[in-house]
């Protein structure tokens, strides 16, 4: 799904139920998809999000957004649509993301609300000699840290003095 920005004041809204069987859905284009609606998603090959900005608004208890895993790309922002969202789908981070928006046009994708990613969510650095960082203050919050591959031990002293991570 290509959405491009700037020719739409709220980029492109699906509504409708998602589903795959052979793939993911792949969203490109530096424009805003935003997954909203009542329905319950039977989408299980998941969503990569390889450019813009994806926005969470479906208002389903059940599977608002599938059970496949959310892969997001280098450089790609993921927000919270018109109330707080939960997506508890996997989700996998290669590079930057942001959690906001990049389309400066766009209201919803502009709104405030939290968006919690309650699923498994895997981060990794685009590239080797990348860093995975997190930053802000973490209070409260249960982060386990496992990490491989010439780790250096300040990394995780200063996140457990952020966060309490193990």
């Amino acid at each position: 799904i290509n959405v491009n920005s700037g020719l739409s004041p709220s980029g492109l809204i699906i509504s409708a139920t998602l589903g795959a069987t052979t793939g993911p859905i792949v969203k490109t284009g530096g424009g805003s998809l935003i997954l909203g609606g009542t329905v319950t998603n039977n989408l299980t090959t998941g969503i990569n999000v390889d450019a813009g900005t994806l926005v969470f608004d479906n208002t389903n208890a059940t599977t608002p957004y599938g059970a496949g895993t959310i892969a997001l790309a280098n450089g790609v922002a993921i927000r919270g649509g018109t109330a707080a969202r939960t997506v508890s789908n996997p989700v996998s981070v290669a590079g930057d993301f942001t959690f906001g928006t990049l389309d400066a046009d766009n209201g919803t994708a502009n709104a405030t609300n939290n968006l919690t990613l309650s699923g498994t969510t895997t981060l990794s650095a685009a590239a080797a000699g990348d860093r995975v960082q997190l930053s802000g203050n973490l209070p409260g919050r249960r982060i386990v840290v496992a990490m491989s591959g010439g780790v250096d031990s300040s990394v995780v002293a200063a996140l457990a003095a952020h966060s309490g991570a193990e």
